[in-house]
């Protein structure tokens, strides 16, 4: 992929993250979280061991990336893509 477009899948990344991250926290502390503290409420372990092998962690930014990556190399346009969508990518 061209640098223009995974900029935009890395800035559109993180706008799914912040809204992810926003379902799983009270009202009250949606002002505290934004893109640039977004990082620090995320876990730092990218990955996790199942079955003697290392495996990506479900909702990490790279996760995020790689399946954006995916959806929009399979035709699928990058502003419609949500988080339902890349679920149901990682369950087939």
């Amino acid at each position: 992929m061209n640098s223009k477009t995974m900029k935009k899948i890395n800035n559109h990344a993180d706008f799914l993250l912040l809204g992810w991250l926003k379902t799983l926290i009270p009202e009250e502390e949606h002002g505290k979280v934004n893109l640039k503290n977004l990082n620090s409420f995320l876990p730092e372990a990218n990955y996790f061991f199942a079955n003697k092998s290392i495996r990506l962690s479900f909702y990490s930014p790279k996760w995020v990336r790689k399946s954006l990556k995916k959806l929009v190399s399979q035709g699928e346009h990058l502003q419609d893509i949500t988080m339902t969508d890349l679920e149901n990518l990682a369950k087939k």
